[in-house]
């Protein structure tokens, strides 16, 4: 039977976590994965984004468009939020198209 000194894995553990650093390298922390998830807006954001949108004196076809993609993808069908901005919008587009 072999015996090993219990020193030889301590100095074993000391080496590998120290020659790194003595070689110039730095340990990279490990990072999580970047996740692909999408962050969605909250309403508030969305409110906010929509009023800058109908806000803007040279309103066109184009912004209605950015405004209503901005409500189909950000807010639930369900949302109150998504009704009200969306009736708003309709409204908009007629005042719009009426001068």
């Amino acid at each position: 039977m072999v015996r090993t000194s219990p020193r030889v894995g301590v100095w074993e553990k000391h080496l590998f976590a120290t020659f790194p650093r003595v070689m110039g390298f730095e340990p990279t922390p490990l990072r999580p994965a970047p996740s692909k998830e999408i962050a969605l807006l909250t309403e508030s954001t969305v409110e906010q984004m929509f009023r800058k949108l109908m806000n803007d004196p040279q309103r066109d076809e184009d912004m209605f468009d950015k405004a209503e993609e901005l409500i189909e993808d950000e807010l639930r069908p369900e949302s109150p939020l998504r009704h009200r901005l969306s009736t708003e919008l309709d409204e908009l587009r007629l005042l719009a198209t009426k001068t």
